[in-house]
């Protein structure tokens, strides 16, 4: 429930957030659609199980690398390169999550969700806030200089 919350909060930011991107406007809001979409599937349907919750957050953080990558190719200067980096670290935190997913599995099934399991879980969503901020800081910057 509180990883839904965070991903349907962050995700109306974001797409609010992506209403004031000129140059890639589409594709901005429609990055925040995604984790919308992904936040109510959490609350909606919460899942206590580790593997598909997993899935779930590897597949969100696919498809908004792509868009990202999408967005980054329209826009410009500082913009552009904080887009970029963000669907760079979106891709990796996938790549990363799904290479440990084995071993977490194993370690899940036999033992059950250890906190470690989860911290490292909760590391990938914060570096992920972390990026995507700081670039919808950028885009604000950019835009309120663009307006001034």
């Amino acid at each position: 429930m509180v990883v839904g919350s965070l991903l349907l909060v962050a995700g109306l930011v974001e797409a609010f957030a992506g209403t004031l991107h000129r140059q890639a406007k589409g594709l901005s809001v429609l990055a925040g659609a995604v984790t919308t979409f992904a936040g109510l599937l959490f609350v909606f349907n919460p899942v206590g199980h580790f593997f598909p919750t997993a899935v779930l957050v590897t597949g969100w953080l696919i498809v908004r690398s792509v868009i990202l990558l999408a967005a980054g190719r329209y826009s410009t200067g500082s913009v552009r390169m904080w887009t970029l980096l963000s669907a760079a670290m979106d891709f990796f935190l996938a790549v990363l999550l799904l290479m440990g997913l084995s071993i977490s599995s194993l370690v899940v099934v036999l033992f059950g969700p250890t906190a470690e399991i989860v911290a490292g879980f909760a590391w990938i969503f914060a570096l992920s806030f972390v990026v995507t901020g700081a670039m919808l800081l950028e885009i604000a910057s950019c835009e309120r200089q663009l307006a001034g």
